[in-house]
């Protein structure tokens, strides 16, 4: 699988600054590189034969103009309209403008005085070539009617070189007002700006072109965020034994469930065996025992007595070994391969004594989830196994102590940030869900605002639990988790209707996602990152 990095815009001009200066690639050769990817979509996959090309001042402008010198030369009509006084120019950029004025490129300066007047009607494609991923201010208001234009689409497609003006390549943040596009051609990797909303959304079709970056730049500067594509999720799984049984596979234990919430439970405990898990033991109140094996007939029931969790003892549990709930408990976490605790559940002191009880006799890896996030006690580095927890905004917003608003204002940096405070694998749920371990983060790019329905996430929980009861480790089935409920949920959307998707929609769908066949590959993998 090839590496797919994602880099915010310091990381980005950082790399390019290595890549030149240190390792001494020619810039002069990825930028021609990166003009001729752009041109080639133009000619080859959008097919337009009259063509407008809007080009700041900077290394944007540049490229902008490259592919102006490309096109005309392949005898596409292209016209530039330069936004920059040609005196201004950045260095390279005079180089590419001089280039297309011997080549006699038809062009206009337009400065902001005169963007109102700007006429686009004749094009079948604008290229937006004025900002790139160093922006890292908001647009003056002068720039609005030139970005209206360029956004009407009367009679013509937007492709953004880079990214789109107007886009923060690190937050995805509008930054004032901004380009949307309908195709963006960015140059060698990702950037974080178009995988977060809403610069995702303003993206449009994105396209990832290889430029020639060296790999050894990538590695140099200790990048550790990546994305993956439906089509790794092959070369990412682990084989199955051919000779393998429901021990082999493993044991997921979910814990939770109140008198009005059987669904969570129900839901995780199908997800998990849906995606491979060996056996599933629910764990919840006695009231849910006809409903969770009525709609799950392979899980094991058992349940714990409400009216023995006092508050007797420091956690809630009486630590007795003939306690009803201590012995039921315990025996559930020494049978379980991963446990999954919280969906479902409920605030409540019988609740909190349970969350209490189990993260602290719990020796195997551990999912947080639901109001086991709410009520659990957070404390930095104080697990003695692998944590994983599942929040959504709201719930992160509640633990961290940090307001939504500020959360999507840099929602990558506070990921992180929690995660390291606690040491502890984070799934972030959101429109792009991120899931962060120490200093490697991943960006999904699957799914889609169906999947904004209630039991989404206790499936994405049940899939994470059946992967790890597989073998996969924490951060492992955390990625690959959320990479197969994204599948699930686009499958459906695809095949039926993103409006009409259920939890229960998600469930059966991952037969449709999940491999027919058992990988090749050969052993375990011991960790995982974005080989």
């Amino acid at each position: 699988m090839m590496k797919k990095y994602v880099l915010t815009a310091p990381e980005s001009h950082d790399l390019d600054q290595y890549a030149i200066h240190s390792i001494g690639y020619p810039g002069v050769v990825l930028m021609e590189h990166a003009a001729q990817e752009v041109a080639r979509q133009i000619v080859t996959e959008i097919h337009a034969r009259n063509v407008a090309i809007f080009c700041g001042g900077g290394n944007n402008g540049r490229d902008g103009l490259a592919v102006a010198r490309l096109l005309s030369l392949q005898g596409i009509s292209v016209k530039i309209f330069l936004t920059k006084d040609p005196e201004q120019l950045s260095p390279d950029a005079k180089v590419q403008w001089n280039l297309t004025q011997n080549l006699q490129v038809p062009f206009e300066v337009i400065l902001p005085v005169s963007f109102s007047y700007v006429s686009l009607e004749s094009y079948d494609l604008i290229v937006d070539a004025l900002f790139g991923v160093g922006l890292n201010r908001p647009l003056g208001p002068e720039w609005n009617p030139l970005i209206s234009a360029m956004n009407e689409r009367k009679s013509y497609q937007v492709l953004a070189i880079d990214i789109p003006s107007g886009i923060s390549a690190t937050t995805g943040k509008v930054l004032g007002n901004a380009i949307r596009a309908d195709i963006t051609v960015t140059m060698g990797f990702d950037k974080a700006g178009l995988l977060l909303y809403p610069g995702r959304e303003y993206a449009g079709k994105k396209i990832v072109a290889d430029i020639g970056y060296p790999m050894p730049a990538y590695e140099a500067m200790g990048i550790s965020a990546y994305t993956l594509q439906p089509e790794d999720l092959g070369t990412c799984l682990i084989p199955r034994e051919p000779s393998g049984h429901k021990g082999t596979f493993g044991h997921v234990a979910v814990i939770g469930g109140c008198e009005t919430m059987a669904g969570a439970v129900v839901f995780a405990a199908k997800a998990a065996y849906k995606v491979g898990a060996g056996l599933v033991t629910v764990c919840s109140v006695s009231q849910n025992r006809s409903i969770l094996l009525s709609q799950v007939p392979e899980a094991i029931f058992t349940s714990y007595e409400p009216d023995h969790v006092t508050s007797e003892s420091e956690n809630g549990f009486r630590e007795d070994e003939n306690d009803v709930n201590t012995k039921e408990i315990l025996t559930i976490l020494d049978r379980a391969d991963v446990v999954v605790l919280g969906p479902g559940l409920g605030i409540s002191d019988r609740s909190q004594g349970l969350i209490d009880f189990v993260m602290t006799h719990c020796k195997v890896p551990l999912i947080l989830d639901g109001d086991g996030l709410t009520l659990a006690v957070w404390e930095k580095g104080s697990y003695s196994t692998p944590m994983i927890a599942t929040p959504h905004l709201k719930e992160l917003s509640g633990i961290s102590g940090v307001s939504i608003r500020e959360i999507k204002e840099n929602f990558p940096y506070y990921v992180q940030s929690f995660a390291n405070q606690y040491q502890i694998t984070l799934v972030a749920k959101d429109a792009t869900t991120l899931v962060c371990k120490g200093n490697t983060m991943y960006y999904n790019q699957t799914g889609n605002h169906g999947m904004g329905t209630g039991g989404s996430g206790d499936c994405l929980t049940g899939i994470i639990a059946g992967l790890i009861a597989q073998g996969y480790e924490d951060y492992q089935g955390a990625v690959l988790g959320t990479l197969v409920h994204g599948m699930a949920g686009d499958y459906f959307a695809e095949e039926h209707s993103p409006y009409a998707l259920t939890a229960s929609d998600l469930i059966a769908s991952l037969d449709e996602v999940l491999p027919t066949k058992n990988p090749k590959k050969i052993g375990r993998k011991k960790s995982f990152d974005h080989e």
